[in-house]
């Protein structure tokens, strides 16, 4: 599952920038997500995991930030 979802968003990167019309968002990164592992706490690490490995970068306020998944 994971491998899938990797698979997806190395897709979703490699489009060029100037074909998006706004960036995605971290919104937008969970509703992926969530839609493929169908189980949201596993969602919530597989996002905190991509975000904490640096294969997703946060801008904005949260740039830099860690995440962790408590529940």
């Amino acid at each position: 599952m994971a491998r899938t979802l990797l698979n997806i968003l190395c897709m979703k990167r490699n489009e060029s920038k100037g074909n998006r019309k706004n960036p995605p968002t971290l919104a937008d990164l969970i509703a992926t997500v969530n839609q493929l592992t169908r189980d949201e706490q596993l969602g919530a690490y597989i996002v905190a995991d991509l975000i904490n490995s640096r294969k997703v970068r946060l801008e904005g306020q949260f740039q830099g930030h860690n995440v962790v998944v408590s529940g």
